[in-house]
């Protein structure tokens, strides 16, 4: 692209990151808070939330990459727009969960920012590492993005791939988390 053209219609180069990644990071938010909503069991919650931040990820395989690329070059690992407004609101939602859970007797006490951790960075890094994945693993042509077997972008896992992986990390972290039955 050329830079005119980007000036042209951003600006800077600076506002057109940060039109794309507020374009992906607003859906995420959106659809995160739904599936965290409450009115139902924790594990549901869980289970919503997980599967939702898989999709949303898939839907827009760019931002892996942009954050990551992003948070090795600046000095501020992400910037303050995307903390304050996204990040953050996506962050508080795991705790209400699981304290939800842990208060109904689902799951046992645990950490929530290390679970928090985990889990985003378990599905965060199975997209911005699946060029190197698919090839160790030998994943299947269908297992791709319909933009990937086109040849329009880098290579993405399908969303079917992608909920099943996350049905993955959700079967490990319900394995770690779950109260003891009586």
């Amino acid at each position: 692209v050329n830079p005119a053209t980007i000036h042209y219609h951003f600006g800077s180069k600076e506002e057109l990151y940060r039109r794309v990644v507020e374009g992906a990071a607003a859906v995420m938010l959106q659809r995160m808070t739904a599936a965290a909503s409450g009115g139902r069991p924790a594990v549901e919650r869980l289970t919503d939330a997980i599967q939702t931040y898989g999709a949303v990820l898939s839907d827009h395989p760019y931002l892996p990459r942009i954050l990551f690329r992003h948070a090795m070059s600046e000095p501020l690992p992400l910037p303050e727009w995307f903390v304050k407004e996204y990040a953050a609101k996506v962050k508080a939602l795991l705790p209400g969960i699981l304290h939800d859970g842990i208060v109904d007797g689902e799951f046992r006490p645990v950490d929530p920012r290390f679970t928090f951790i985990a889990v985003m960075s378990l599905a965060f890094f199975f997209h911005l590492g699946f060029p190197v994945f698919r090839q160790i693993l030998g994943v299947a042509p269908q297992e791709l993005a319909p933009s990937t077997k086109s040849g329009l972008s880098f290579p993405s896992p399908s969303a079917e791939l992608t909920q099943q992986y996350s049905q993955h990390i959700l079967d490990l972290l319900l394995r770690g988390i779950r109260a003891e039955q009586a």
